[in-house]
């Protein structure tokens, strides 16, 4: 595949899947015969050849491991972010006040058109570590959706990661996130020795 692209081969589409990387390329030619890597292509294209190249195995368990430093690096940065964020103290259930005590969301105090402004004064602080955290969250999707790319399916790993970064938006869920984070890297962390 890069002896394709070093010889100064243009790519008209490419994507991967299952530790394959498949392109496509416009060549003059009606009838064409490649070699690349483990895959042989070849007959009437009307001159779009497709390419196909297997990543060695050294090739995806190097990418495996740089995808979990970096989610391990961005999610050990946001749990990290929590206690910045104000959520141990303001969040969706509670609400620590600067006169009254705790506040929690089923009391009729909560709902009181005072306790409302002031509780968004008391959180205005927060704002960059939340601003932080919501960047962070995006990065880990991103890094999420590559390793679906990646590994060509969807595994149960994928879908409980997808629902923590999905609550991580709120405090409790910050909460509940960060907790997950801390427990799946005490029981999976040890993983990347067993590579």
């Amino acid at each position: 595949m890069f002896n394709y692209f070093a010889n100064g081969g243009s790519v008209d589409g490419l994507s991967f899947n299952k530790g394959y990387a498949i392109w496509s390329t416009m060549d003059d030619a009606k009838s064409n015969m490649y070699y690349d890597g483990d895959q042989m292509l070849s007959g009437d294209t009307g001159g779009i050849s497709f390419h196909r190249a297997k990543f060695s195995s050294d090739f995806s368990q190097t990418m495996s491991n740089i995808s979990w430093l970096a989610n391990t690096l961005i999610g050990a940065g946001a749990t990290a972010n929590i206690p910045g964020t104000g959520a141990f103290r303001h969040n969706e259930i509670w609400h620590v006040t600067k006169t009254k005590g705790t506040s929690f969301v089923w009391q009729d105090r909560w709902r009181n058109p005072g306790a409302k402004y002031w509780r968004g004064q008391q959180v205005r602080a927060y704002e960059p570590a939340k601003r932080l955290g919501n960047k962070l969250t995006k990065a880990r999707g991103v890094l999420l959706a590559a390793d679906i790319a990646m590994s060509g399916e969807v595994k149960p790993s994928h879908a409980i990661n997808a629902f923590m970064l999905g609550i991580s938006r709120t405090g409790i869920g910050s909460i509940v996130a960060g907790a997950w984070f801390v427990a799946d890297m005490g029981t999976g962390g040890s993983q990347l020795f067993k590579r």
